[in-house]
């Protein structure tokens, strides 16, 4: 093989390997959407099922090409190295350096929600801000915590009861995601502010977390918040948004839930 028909074939390989990484984070995209249209709809389970889907869908995808990523968000070549550096995009440990699709996908994500916050924001700033928020949520999904969870309940002498607490405070949270307004937002920022200056009751890494949450889009917030993992089931032991619910409300929710 002559080395133009080489280098025809390796830029052929290379579109090939972007257009089928396209395809799959829009089909990832739509199912985002398309869960979100759930939550709204109030189907908490089918759109949990389908967010689920959407991350599998990626993590089953074969890694890209660092250049694609880059090209993809938009970054500069030191951006780049930063990013991959800090653990923002996902090495594989090949040669030329590749990066998993759902790193490249989360970093999109968590890229467009801190623009929309913080339109100010570039190059270093936005790259601490993306680095934090991704280990925050890597330290909620950590094996080490959920296996402390699991200890937690496998120790607890009412494990029963401990599900059914879960189970309540998980349909609290999809009724006050379905009501959810800038309103009872701003209320529930206040109160994790007053956490983060006072401590207390609530652990300053609870509500370093909840701060985090609640510094995404509205849609974001609802989604997040109605998340039935371990690490999402522990954090609304402490909720902001206790008092949101009307007495009567809670009451009639509860006696559902069980």
């Amino acid at each position: 093989m002559s080395t133009q028909t080489a280098e025809r074939s390796g830029r052929s390989a290379l579109r090939d390997e972007a257009d089928v990484a396209d395809l799959l984070l829009r089909a990832f995209e739509h199912m985002r959407k398309a869960e979100l249209e759930l939550r709204q709809r109030g189907e908490y389970v089918k759109a949990r099922e389908l967010e689920r889907a959407a991350w599998e869908l990626l993590g089953d995808a074969p890694p890209v090409r660092a250049s694609y990523a880059q090209g993809r968000l938009g970054i500069s070549d030191p951006t780049l190295r930063a990013w991959v550096a800090r653990d923002i995009f996902q090495s594989a440990d090949e040669r030329p350096l590749r990066v998993t699709l759902a790193s490249v996908a989360r970093a999109e994500l968590e890229t467009r929600r801190i623009r929309a916050n913080d339109q100010a924001l570039t190059g270093r700033g936005i790259t601490d801000a993306l680095a934090q928020r991704l280990a925050s949520a890597r330290t909620l999904e950590s094996p080490s915590l959920l296996r402390s969870l699991r200890k937690l309940g496998a120790t607890s002498s009412a494990p029963e009861g401990h599900r059914s607490a879960e189970r309540r405070s998980l349909a609290l949270h999809e009724q006050i995601a379905a009501r959810l307004d800038e309103r009872m937002l701003a209320s529930a920022r206040r109160r994790v502010k007053r956490w983060l200056r006072s401590g207390g009751r609530v652990s300053i890494e609870r509500a370093r977390q909840w701060d985090a949450i609640l510094a995404d889009p509205l849609e974001a917030i609802r989604a997040a918040i109605v998340q039935d993992t371990p690490a999402m089931r522990d954090l609304r032991q402490d909720t902001p948004f206790a008092g949101t619910l009307s007495e009567a409300e809670r009451l009639e929710i509860l006696r559902e839930a069980r």
